[in-house]
């Protein structure tokens, strides 16, 4: 069995990277904490965990990837940001009721979203950050 979670992240990354925007400015994707010198909104994908559930003829697993999408305000927060990028990304995961991400090595039967929580960092000052954060749970088959 081999590890799926680096070409998991890869493969959110590959699809999400570059085709995300917000008021006409692209939205970055990193796959680790981003550089400081990021002023804008942005999307965080990281590897959460992994659970087995292979049996006698195939190696399956459940991982779950968390999509953490970071919008900065710099006067009043604008709650709705978050879920127009959210959008976004729905619709380039599953652009129909099949899952777009593409992997090498093993398939992908299911994406769901297992849960999402919105947090607000209001330091009293400039700048003021609300987030979205939803963890991804795979099904992935390996033969």
């Amino acid at each position: 069995m081999k590890n799926v979670m680096k070409p998991l992240v890869d493969a959110w990354f590959d699809l999400l990277g570059g085709n995300l925007e917000y008021d006409s400015t692209e939205v970055p994707v990193f796959k680790e904490d981003p550089p400081n010198y990021i002023a804008g909104h942005y999307v965080l994908i990281q590897a959460e965990s992994e659970t087995d559930d292979s049996n006698k003829t195939s190696f399956i697993t459940n991982p779950v990837v968390v999509i953490d999408i970071v919008t900065v305000h710099s006067v009043s927060v604008q709650r709705s940001v978050v879920d127009i990028i959210d959008d976004q990304i729905r619709e380039l995961v599953w652009p129909t009721r099949k899952c777009a991400l593409i992997t090498t090595g093993f398939q992908i039967s299911n994406v769901t979203p297992s849960s999402a929580n919105y947090l607000e960092e209001d330091t009293g000052s400039d700048p003021r950050y609300y987030r979205k954060v939803t963890r991804f749970t795979h099904r992935i088959n390996q033969r």
